[in-house]
């Protein structure tokens, strides 16, 4: 499982890399970012195909993301991160 996350096919949360650095290693979550170069300026790259970005499902799911109020949006997001996870 560490090889997993050692070489990207796993991904951690920003909230946990957070909490376990915090309360488990007691260092700074800068800590982990050191001697890398600073992030690019500009917009963040998306590996979506642009034909799905198009769709009318999906502007329609991103308008109606932002109406939903600000603190209330991260918890959407987990939800359908959840979902993506779940098999049936």
């Amino acid at each position: 499982m560490i090889q997993k996350y050692e070489r990207g096919a796993c991904r951690i949360w920003i909230y946990r890399l957070y909490c376990f650095t915090k309360k488990i290693l007691k260092v700074d979550v800068a800590w982990f970012f050191d001697g890398l170069p600073p992030p690019a300026a500009g917009r963040v790259a998306i590996m979506v195909p642009g034909h799905k970005l198009r769709s009318r499902h999906t502007v329609s799911l991103v308008e109606a993301y932002f109406r939903i109020a600000p603190e209330r949006r991260r918890a959407v997001l987990c939800l359908i991160e959840s979902m993506t996870r779940t098999q049936f």
